[in-house]
């Protein structure tokens, strides 16, 4: 993969949307991410049908909190599917976040509750990127060290956190 990104330049498995038809469910007890940090009591869904497919999801702990969310992928036009990308993070844990985002600072305390809702068009994670337009809801409190002028930052490095975290 390109390193140059903070969101990843590699292809969606967009090819198997139009060959699958159907619904299954996944539990996964524990995920492990790339720092260490565990994500467990992993649930999803997924339903495809026509080259839509839905993804749902939730995690009873992830990074200090719970999340749960769906993802959308709609690639009726193969050049340019739609992706959309829901998630409600409860009492997520700061430092927690930014270590799993690779951001190395000082960050004491502080717990986020945030709604995310991202959409966008491409063939890769970085195309929908930088076609997307997004809505984010968010609350916590922070005690850091961390400049101002980094925390326009922080959604696009959260955005990457969500898209690649996991060993392969």
């Amino acid at each position: 993969p390109d390193s140059r990104f903070v969101v990843p330049d590699t292809p969606l498995p967009l090819g198997a949307l139009g060959a699958l038809d159907g619904e299954g469910t996944l539990t996964i007890g524990a995920l492990e991410l790339k720092n260490g940090q565990k994500i467990t009591g992993v649930t999803a869904k997924v339903t495809s049908a026509d080259t839509k497919t839905g993804l749902d999801f939730a995690a009873k702990s992830a990074l200090g909190g719970s999340l749960t969310g769906q993802i959308d992928m709609d690639a009726r036009r193969a050049d340019s599917p739609a992706v959309r990308l829901q998630i409600a993070a409860q009492e997520l844990d700061l430092p927690k976040l930014a270590a799993a985002a690779g951001i190395q600072r000082d960050i004491r305390g502080g717990k986020v509750r945030a709604i995310v809702d991202i959409s966008g068009r491409g063939t890769t994670p970085h195309a929908v990127a930088s076609t997307m337009s997004a809505r984010a809801i968010g609350h916590g409190t922070m005690k850091s060290r961390m400049k101002p002028m980094m925390m326009p930052a922080i959604p696009s490095f959260a955005c990457g956190v969500m898209l690649t975290p996991f060993h392969s």
